[in-house]
């Protein structure tokens, strides 16, 4: 048995010495695995390009319901089925606009982006007190200023938005017709918003003497978090592409709310301070964005420049956002700010 050893053993030290051999350098690769997809930087360092885009979106928030009916008691039962009434959201005019710089080095590219839109939205709802019983949902709870009914109600909400995206990427081939650009960087943004509700009826249950009760709510919000997401391309022709982008941010924010409610006795002609409150709070928003749509784009001066044009159509979701309170109840609300619509983008690269 012991002139088979040197045949068994043999295989293993070859392994050993195979295993402990020095591995090749492979860190940096020793050519480029990747093709950028960006212009070429002519004078080696980095060369600037910019963005302007023309939204058109609807802005849309949670937990914005002012009033409702369909509501009974046992004495005064309902007979037909009542409605939940909230702002009547429609499409707003805004602009995004970025500046950046593609670098020599890989590739890659640095911009940055800021984004602004305001909107602002009614509606109101009035009924016969005498036939139809409609519900303020925002009042202040404690007690009922407008005893003997109401006749109107009115929402007045206004939101003006302002983003700052800093992004560093890199635009590149994954295939002869796709192009990936994955990116990372800061989102800040600041959004003020305010929301009046106006409540119009009767101060007394015989309902002779009218009255108004209005409550105003503030609440503005700045942030600033981790941002991170792709942006991709698929090729159908030299020119002409669908493109698909995603990006998500957790934003640690505070929220800076006030809330006054007021009375008026019409027959008096005086008006009291029904509730007023200030409350700060530091919480973090996760922040969803998508977007989709169809790309022209042009190279030209060999490539030193690049035109783009784009359609396309964007959404995007800011969970819990909504931090008006009720009185008894603050935390209720929680609702979540929405945007959704058209883009139109154009882009030079020098």
């Amino acid at each position: 048995m012991k002139k088979y050893w040197p045949l068994l053993v043999a295989p293993i030290l070859s392994f050993a010495y195979t295993q402990q051999a020095p591995a090749p350098q492979i860190r940096p690769p020793a050519k480029e695995i990747s093709v950028e997809a960006q212009p070429w930087v002519n004078n080696g360092v980095a060369e600037p390009f910019l963005e302007v885009d023309f939204i058109y979106w609807k802005v849309r928030e949670d937990g914005l319901e002012y009033a409702e009916d369909g509501l009974g008691s046992p004495v005064d039962p309902v007979t037909s089925r009542g409605k939940v009434y909230e702002p009547d959201f429609d499409g707003e005019p805004g602009f995004r606009a970025a500046l950046g710089v593609n670098m020599a080095h890989d590739g890659w590219d640095i911009l940055l982006r800021y984004t602004w839109i305001y909107t602002h939205v009614t509606d109101s709802k009035s009924v016969n007190p005498n036939t139809d019983r409609l519900e303020p949902i925002w009042v202040h709870g404690n007690f009922s200023f407008l005893a003997g009914g109401l006749e109107r109600a009115r929402a007045d909400w206004d939101l003006h938005t302002n983003v700052l995206d800093l992004e560093w990427g890199r635009n590149y081939y994954i295939s002869p017709f796709l192009t990936l650009r994955p990116f990372f960087g800061l989102k800040g943004y600041w959004l003020n918003q305010d929301y009046g509700l106006s409540y119009t009826g009767f101060f007394d249950q015989a309902q002779t003497i009218t009255g108004n009760n209005r409550v105003h709510l503030d609440q503005d919000t700045w942030g600033i978090g981790i941002r991170f997401g792709t942006n991709t391309a698929w090729y159908f022709a030299r020119d002409w592409s669908v493109f698909a982008d995603l990006a998500l941010c957790a934003a640690w924010s505070k929220f800076d709310m006030e809330r006054r409610d007021r009375g008026t006795n019409d027959l008096t002609n005086t008006t009291v301070t029904l509730a007023h409150l200030n409350y700060d709070r530091y919480s973090m928003v996760p922040i969803m964005e998508l977007g989709v749509g169809l790309r022209w784009e042009m190279w030209f001066n060999q490539d030193s420049y690049h035109a783009l044009i784009q359609a396309g159509w964007e959404e995007q979701i800011w969970w819990n956002f909504n931090r008006f309170f009720h009185v008894f109840s603050p935390f209720s609300t929680m609702g979540n700010l929405m945007y959704q619509g058209l883009t139109l983008k154009f882009r030079f690269d020098f």
